[in-house]
Order: structure tokens, then C-alpha cells, then sequence
């Protein structure tokens, strides 16, 4: 079985929507990142394996809100909720707010995860350069909605402004490490940034 096979099958055999599924798999056995009860906000959420992912850890005491730009097929659990949106417009944090009121306590998620990645045009400069803006951008909506102490977890792809992005991001957090799990395919420039314990808002 080729490589590029292997989790594909296994994700079809196991019922994940995709095989990015075992990457959050294999990072959060690995860090800790997300556990039983916890509030998830999914940044680039569709087709929704890491939501599959996150249901399973969290359970039904923990709340799962998913926002993508594109459809999706919505969950039926009442814990999940999903909202088809552009993330990098301006009244999208008024509207994470509003959907979260009363379901997040004081509207800070324990966790935040983005997989996102652009729509790539083949030149690598220029992709590696919108996946970053994506990183930002995630970036941003974490130091706004992820709570004290609470983790985040970005996609993003290797390029010379990776550095300068990381230690902007390493301000924040007590733990950052870049990873790439096993599910990654070998040929793919795509990292994770790991990150735990947010020093909060003030900091």
C-alpha cells in the first residue's frame, strides 16, 4: 500500500471525512491539546474530520463551533454547530460572539485548531504566502477567543517568513513547537504549529 494510500483507506474504513482526521489524531496524543469538556473553535473546518476528531475527545459536556468557507455537511449533535463563513472578514468576530452567547463560558474557547489552507496556484511563493496570511489571521482570532491557559493548534507551510511568524506567536504561548505528524505526506511543505498554555489578552 502506497503511502498516500494509507490513511486515505484507513479514514474511509474508519469513518473519518478525510485523512487529515489522524494528524489531529496523532498531534493531541502527542501534546494534550484537547480533552474530555472542552469548548473547540475549528478554523477551516471542512469536510469535518477534525471535528469528528474533537466530538470523540470532548464528548457531549464539551461545545464544537466549526467555520468554513465553503459547505459543509452539518453535524446532528447538539454540541456541534457550524457557521459558513469567510474568516478573514471584519464583523466575523461580532458573529462568533453572537453564535457562542450563552454556550461559551465568558465567549473564550479552551481550544482553538486551524487546518486552513489557501486555494494554491501552483507557485510557491505566492501559496506559501497566502497560507501564512491564514496562520495570521487564525492567529488573531486565537488571542481573542481562546481563553487563559487554553491551546491552539495551526496549520501552516514552511517559508522565509515562517521564523518571523512563529516567534511573534511564541510571545504568547509558554510552549510552542512546529510538527509534522505521520499523516503528513513526506512530499507536503505543510507544519503545525503546537502551541499550549496562552498567557491571555493582557500579556
Amino acid at each position: 500500500m502506497e503511502f498516500k494510500d494509507k490513511f486515505t483507506k484507513k479514514a474511509q474504513r474508519e469513518g473519518y471525512k478525510s485523512r487529515a482526521a489522524y494528524k489531529l489524531i496523532q498531534l493531541n496524543k502527542k501534546y494534550r491539546l484537547i480533552k474530555r469538556g472542552d469548548d473547540v473553535l475549528d478554523l477551516g473546518c471542512a469536510p469535518g474530520s477534525w471535528i469528528q476528531v474533537c466530538s470523540k475527545i470532548v464528548g457531549l459536556k464539551g461545545y464544537i463551533l466549526g467555520i468554513d468557507i465553503s459547505k459543509m455537511k452539518e453535524f446532528k449533535e447538539k454540541h456541534i454547530e457550524f457557521l459558513r463563513q469567510d474568516i478573514t472578514k471584519k464583523d466575523i468576530v461580532d458573529i462568533i460572539n453572537s453564535t457562542i452567547k450563552g454556550k461559551v463560558r465568558n465567549g473564550k474557547f479552551d481550544v482553538v485548531t486551524s487546518d486552513m489552507a489557501p486555494r494554491t496556484r501552483g507557485i510557491i511563493h505566492l501559496d506559501q504566502e497566502l497560507s501564512l496570511e491564514l496562520s495570521a489571521r487564525a492567529f488573531e482570532l486565537a488571542k481573542l477567543f481562546l481563553k487563559k491557559h487554553g491551546n491552539f493548534l495551526c496549520k501552516t507551510f514552511q517559508s522565509k517568513e515562517y521564523d518571523s511568524f512563529k516567534k511573534d506567536v511564541e510571545k504568547h504561548f509558554d510552549f510552542v513547537k512546529t510538527q509534522k505528524p505521520v499523516a503528513s505526506k513526506k512530499r507536503s511543505k505543510e507544519v503545525f504549529l503546537v502551541c499550549k498554555d496562552y498567557k491571555g489578552m493582557n500579556h
